[in-house]
């Protein structure tokens, strides 16, 4: 009788416990093994753990995310920009002109083309810092060189016999 209760107990025990056979190469299951070893568990257990928390550190990744965007856009942006290279990447907000709620238009919108170029005509005259800076140095040299190329045609236009 005992054998039996033994026996029903194996079976009861296998139907409880799934079995998972994963292949590693040395080096991954001794990265698992020395992740597990730091928090005192078992690869079994470290496995276990990760996979009843992934869900959380999914969200606390994003939490994280959202965080990095709104102290840090632009160092948002660059990470983002890492990752994603397939074309345009947007994300802009304008007041709606009747009610005031926010539009949201992302590079995601099926007619972003046409949002784009409203976009880009919007902020044509608009530039970096800098680049406005050197545009404006370049434009008063062009200015100072012109007229004095002026002047000096003026001058030459006087003083020559043959155009009086």
């Amino acid at each position: 009788m005992s054998n039996e209760k033994k026996e029903k107990y194996y079976y009861k025990w296998l139907r409880e416990h799934k079995r998972i056979t994963l292949y590693l190469k040395k080096e991954e299951y001794e990265a698992l093994e020395k992740l597990a070893s730091k928090q005192n568990m078992t690869v079994r257990d470290f496995l276990v753990k990760f996979a009843r928390s992934a869900d959380d550190l999914h969200w606390r990744g994003f939490l994280d995310a959202l965080k990095m965007f709104a102290e840090n856009p632009r160092g948002f942006y660059n990470v983002v920009r890492k990752v994603y290279h397939e074309g345009d990447l947007a994300f802009f907000e304008a007041p709606c002109s009747v009610c005031g709620k926010p539009m949201l238009f992302t590079h995601r919108d099926p007619n972003w083309s046409k949002i784009k170029s409203v976009l880009l005509n919007a902020f044509r005259d608009w530039g970096h810092k800098d680049c406005i800076e050197e545009k404006e140095r370049a434009r008063l040299q062009h200015s100072l060189t012109h007229g004095k190329e002026l002047e000096e045609l003026k001058k030459y236009l006087k003083q020559s016999p043959s155009l009086k």
